[in-house]
């Protein structure tokens, strides 16, 4: 047939990948018809019939079309397959190396001899000679695969070589390509040649197209793969259908991005991973990566995402938002990009093809908006591929048999050597997880038809209090293990949003079991008082309560650490700028009702400290700025000081009288005087005299202010 050259010969297509245990394969492409899940087996009993019906002496060039990840890969095996069983010899071209036409058929020379190997019969003949007796009578199947990925300079190299100088009796070629990308490929390396799918035409015989997968063929893929690797029950993907990639490659990559989840996975139950919106997740994934990275990772967009805890308006606009992420990303990515005005996934449909990553990424989210998913954020961060340190079955399973009435830390001990991390980790993953757990129980509780709904939904909830008890109040987990205050805000917000449910005797009694939770986790954050009072913000109107139960709820917990934290704030009189320096929340410690100078031995630390004032220029800047403040609040123009609380505190005689004292027990320079001649005199129109607050000789020098 052809004079054949010496060259290294191309390694073999990839070898098949070694066997796995079962539920850890790797999703991949079917290996052979048997495995064929695409519906391309017919496709490839057509190419081969096609070349076994060829008149003899002829040379058919076939093209197999399709955009990448359809399957055209998958295709050629199948072709191979075919062929071998009528004894053709098959050969998988690589031209890629090629930069000339000698170098081109060089390497075609290569792959054909590596592929037909030695005649039997060949005696000493040199081993060229040998293959090409070989190969003298016999059906040449050559395959070349990805040819729009080739180097531009090697596409039009191939095609005018397969059309001439490859070309010979009984020599079929199989090409498998992108022809848009091809037709782009010729366009930018020979602009001066005709357009680029007339090339092809001219140069190819036949051609095949591959269709995108149909819903019943991405079905049944899935299906398959699914119960193959055994992670995620099939019964999951009906909300999913039209989420699904149309791709067989996009496919298989959002199977392996479920496959990575194996090991954590398998340590749940199968019901919970069935009622979780992993799928939905993954498919997000899959589809625009870096933007579910962002979503996956932010607690307020995934909470309006939530139907539980967002209006109809706030889901419309995180899908909004959405869109605009998506848009970028497929900008990034050179995708298609859904439509500018990003009107939500319905909208956006209008704007890309439907088979788009975009367009599934959107759909796969309005699917996570059309049901309240237990522990969404518990879903997400293992989605992101996070481990978790307990997963809700384990929490279940030490909820049934050990929990309140059995030995937690030995529980502790062992979950923490499973996950390899320290038990006051597992301590704190534990109750994070259990307070997410008990808001879905209430949640389906309050929200289900039946009165079973409500029964199970209550008894569960009440199962993860005892536990909660069980860890904080009775210190059996948090022995040795300070609470952090991430951990009892979120023990904050979910018993503040039940505080109003008191309707019936089991409510009622999980409130006062809720509030014995809470002050005991607030009564060991003491040491930590005024971080909390200031992630609390109690002087803010725009962060009370949604329930005057609950507001009431967090006014306790204020008054537990204000205990601690206002006397303490006392001390700040004897520091360099301890006054003029505290924030919104000391200041309402200082200055409102839970003031530890309403009381006797905040009064006497505040006498001691004026007194110091005399020898200490520190201490009378302090009480100076006490002053300021004070009157400042009482016009009402302080944060963190409510009007009524600074007027009650000026309205203090014995009190005004000592700060007085200790503001003027030292000369103040003449800029700053007029301030003290207006605090003087409206201190002195509350008390209805000035027989309180004495000035000074050098505040005499003062001329006084006209108007106070």
């Amino acid at each position: 047939m052809w004079a054949l050259g010496r060259r290294e010969p191309q390694k073999a297509p990839p070898a098949e990948p070694a066997a796995v245990s079962p539920g850890r394969e790797r999703a991949g492409p079917p290996k052979t018809i048997a495995e064929d899940l695409l519906g391309l087996a017919p496709l490839a009993r057509g190419v081969v019939a096609l070349i076994e019906d060829a008149l003899p002496g002829t040379a058919l060039r076939v093209g197999v079309y399709g955009r990448s990840g359809e399957g055209k890969t998958t295709l050629l095996r199948f072709v191979e397959e075919l062929a071998r069983q009528r004894s053709w010899t098959v050969a998988w071209f690589n031209p890629w190396a090629a930069t000339s036409p000698e170098s081109l058929w060089q390497a075609f020379a290569s792959d054909v001899l590596a592929a037909v190997g030695p005649d039997p019969e060949a005696g000493e003949r040199a081993p060229e000679t040998a293959r090409a007796g070989a190969l003298a009578g016999r059906r040449l199947l050559v395959l070349v695969d990805d040819l729009d990925r080739l180097p531009p300079e090697v596409v039009p190299l191939l095609l005018t070589a397969v059309r001439d100088r490859l070309s010979a009796p009984g020599c079929h070629f199989v090409l498998a390509m992108d022809p848009v990308g091809v037709s782009r490929t010729l366009a930018s390396a020979r602009p001066g040649w005709p357009d680029g799918q007339a090339i092809l035409e001219t140069t190819l015989d036949h051609e095949f197209r591959l269709a995108a997968l149909s819903a019943r063929g991405r079905l049944r893929l899935v299906e398959a793969e699914l119960s193959r690797v055994g992670l995620l029950p099939a019964r999951m993907l009906p909300p999913y259908l039209d989420c699904l990639p149309t791709k067989a490659a996009a496919l298989r990559r959002l199977l392996r991005g479920v496959g990575r989840l194996g090991a954590v996975l398998r340590r749940h139950d199968a019901e919970e991973v069935y009622g979780s919106p992993l799928l939905g997740l993954e498919l997000m994934r899959a589809a625009a990566p870096s933007t579910a990275a962002g979503v996956l990772g932010s607690p307020d967009l995934l909470h309006r995402l939530a139907p539980a805890g967002a209006s109809a308006d706030a889901r419309r606009q995180a899908l909004e938002t959405l869109a605009q992420l998506v848009a970028g990303e497929a900008r990034d990515r050179s995708l298609p990009a859904p439509a500018p005005d990003g009107a939500g996934a319905a909208a956006v449909g209008e704007g890309v093809s439907g088979d788009s990553e975009p367009a599934a990424f959107l759909r796969a989210a309005e699917v996570l908006l059309d049901r309240p998913w237990p522990l969404l954020g518990y879903w997400a961060r293992l989605a992101r591929g996070e481990v978790p340190t307990v997963t809700p079955s384990e929490a279940r399973r030490l909820l049934a048999g050990e929990g309140v009435a059995g030995d937690m830390e030995e529980w502790l001990s062992r979950q923490g050597t499973l996950v390899g991390t320290s038990t006051g980790e597992v301590q704190r993953a534990l109750l994070d997880l259990l307070i997410a757990m008990r808001q879905d129980c209430l949640v389906r509780a309050v929200g289900g038809e039946l009165e079973e709904d409500l029964r199970r939904g209550l008894a569960e909830a009440q199962a993860c209090l005892a536990s909660l008890r069980w860890l904080i109040v009775e210190g059996h987990g948090f022995r040795d293990a300070v609470l952090s205050r991430a951990d009892f805000r979120l023990l904050l917000d979910h018993f503040v949003g039940w505080a109003h449910q008191t309707a019936g005797p089991d409510e009622r009694s999980a409130r006062d079991c809720e509030r014995e939770v809470l002050f005991a986790a607030t009564t060991d954050l003491i040491p930590q008082a005024l971080d909390i009072l200031d992630d609390l913000r109690a002087w803010d109107p725009d962060r009370q309560a949604a329930t005057a139960e609950g507001g009431a709820l967090v006014g306790q917990v204020s008054d537990i650490l204000s205990e601690d934290a206002a006397p303490r704030l006392l001390a700040r009189f004897l520091e360099a700028d301890g006054i003029a320096s505290t924030g919104p929340t000391e200041r309402h410690l200082l200055f409102g009702p839970s003031s530890a100078l309403y009381k006797e031995d905040g009064r006497a630390s505040f006498a001691e400290a004026a007194g110091a004032a005399v020898s200490n220029a520190a201490v009378q800047r302090n009480f100076l700025s006490f002053l300021r403040i004070l009157h400042a609040a009482t016009r009402g123009g302080v944060a963190g000081v409510f009007r009524e609380d600074a007027e009650r505190l000026a309205a203090d005689r014995a009190l005004i009288r000592l700060a007085w004292a200790a503001a003027t027990s030292g000369r103040v320079q003449p800029p700053h005087r007029q301030k003290l001649w207006q605090i003087r005199e409206a201190l002195g129109r509350r008390f209805g005299s000035l027989e309180d607050l004495p000035a000074p000789p050098w505040l005499l020098e003062q001329p006084e202010p006209r108007d106070s």
